[in-house]
């Protein structure tokens, strides 16, 4: 007989779902300088010209515009931390997973766990306020090189 399975799981999106803005919009072309139609016109430029990949495209060319100084994880965690939410988040959260299993449930041993699956930067939403909330976050990820500067799309 099968293992009954006792978690459900909730998985979100972040930009336009949890966030109104995109994370780079919000918080990292403002702290680096980026005029965000002139990156997003360049990111098209490699859709559309090169064949690459939307979610590549942008990559490639926040690392281009980063190059001179790349910022640490760390510093892109910092910047995670300015980041806004739709209203009644993060608190949303606890009272979903209040509201939402009755004493019955709990006494089975069901849970709600929360993951945020994004195209995004996952450093960004590591130093959000929602981070504490979620089981875990899958973004893109950066190799660094030896200064700790991200070089590379790693995940």
């Amino acid at each position: 007989m099968p293992h009954p399975h006792n978690i459900i799981a909730i998985v979100y999106d972040f930009d336009h779902t949890l966030s109104p803005d995109y994370m780079q919009d919000e918080v990292l072309f403002p702290h680096f300088g980026i005029d965000p139609k002139q990156f997003w016109a360049k990111c098209a430029e490699l859709v559309v010209d090169e064949g690459y990949e939307n979610e590549l495209a942008y990559l490639k060319v926040m690392l281009d515009y980063l190059s001179m100084d790349p910022p640490t994880v760390a510093e892109l965690e910092e910047l995670g931390g300015k980041l806004e939410f739709y209203p009644g988040l993060p608190e949303m959260f606890d009272e979903l997973n209040a509201s939402a299993l009755s004493d019955e449930h709990r006494a089975s041993g069901i849970q709600i766990e929360h993951y945020i699956i994004s195209s995004g930067i996952k450093a960004l939403i590591d130093g959000s306020r929602l981070r504490p909330f979620v089981k875990a976050v899958f973004g893109c990820e950066f190799a660094v090189d030896s200064r700790g500067g991200i070089n590379f799309p790693k995940k």
